[in-house]
């Protein structure tokens, strides 16, 4: 992915210099709109580039709440104060599944320094075939809930994020891989196999979608359950599958029905939203488009 643009440089320079926090018009609150954070995932080439520089062009889009990933080789101290330059906040980041199992003090101990509010289960344990059993799922299904006792011992709240493979559908025999027409998804199991009192799920909008689930439909079912949302939208024309293929865009500009998904968010309780993209030519241009303002706008229509 490209660097920023000398132009896009100065124009988000100049509207975090010159246009006040004010000027920006205020989000309704009879919409669940919470302003979006941003998974800096979708920057991670930028930030290798230019750190600080692209941490402020998105503070200039609008961006305050980050998601993060990784820690850029930088101390938790050092990245909470690059952060706070920009005028940026963490209050979550994502872990894998080795890294709670075998460095779970150090990860909780940075967490802690850097001030997070929960830290995410960012992928299950899957076999080396890339196709797990539903007895895998009910492993990964323990680990949270052993994983979601220990951090909320700290006052951090534990979750869980989806991709695609959640939704493989399992008949019910317990060696059985996922199959189509499966009367259960891993998804279903994970759900009724975690403590709620432990584990709460943030839902990939866009992973679902593109798994062929509705997001508003999952919402809708497991109200109380997912309480944060990774809000991506997919190429008009992209075709649903399970295996692991998607294409993003700007939120609004493509196929999902935010309307519908975020007034189930609202019911659901959801508390919180960070957009995320997978690799794009023009990550910066595409997350200028899904700020706030666009995003709301998105729902109005």
């Amino acid at each position: 992915m490209p660097a920023p643009s000398r132009r896009q440089v100065l124009t988000y320079a100049f509207a975090a210099a010159v246009l006040p926090a004010a000027a920006k018009p205020p989000l309704r609150p009879d919409a669940l709109a919470l302003a979006p954070g941003i998974q800096l995932y979708s920057v991670e080439v930028e930030l290798r580039r230019d750190f600080q520089g692209t941490l402020k062009l998105l503070a200039a889009m609008g961006y305050r709440d980050v998601e993060l990933t990784e820690f850029f080789d930088r101390k938790p101290a050092d990245l909470k104060k690059s952060l706070k330059d920009a005028g940026l906040v963490a209050r979550s980041a994502h872990y894998s599944v080795p890294t709670l199992q075998y460095d779970f003090d150090k990860a909780v101990g940075e967490a802690q320094e850097l001030g997070l509010e929960q830290m995410i289960c960012a992928t299950p344990r899957i076999p080396g075939n890339g196709c797990p059993t539903l007895e895998a799922w009910k492993w990964n299904a323990g680990f949270l809930n052993t994983i979601g006792f220990l951090v909320n011992k700290t006052g951090m709240k534990f979750g869980y994020h989806n991709h695609a493979v959640e939704f493989m559908r399992y008949g019910g025999t317990p060696g059985e891989r996922g199959a189509e027409g499966g009367a259960r998804t891993a998804y279903d199991e994970l759900i009724a196999r975690t403590d709620p009192r432990l584990v709460t799920l943030q839902l990939d909008c866009g992973w679902a979608a593109a798994a062929g689930v509705a997001p508003a439909t999952l919402l809708t079912q497991h109200t109380g359950r997912i309480s944060s949302l990774h809000v991506k939208d997919l190429r008009k024309g992209f075709k649903a599958n399970l295996a692991g293929g998607i294409e993003t865009t700007a939120i609004g500009q493509g196929m999902l029905d935010w309307r519908a998904i975020l007034g189930a968010a609202k019911t659901a309780g959801v508390a919180r939203t960070y957009v995320e993209l997978e690799p794009q030519k023009d990550p910066l241009e595409a997350l200028e488009l899904s700020t706030a303002e666009r995003f709301q706008a998105s729902v109005a229509e």
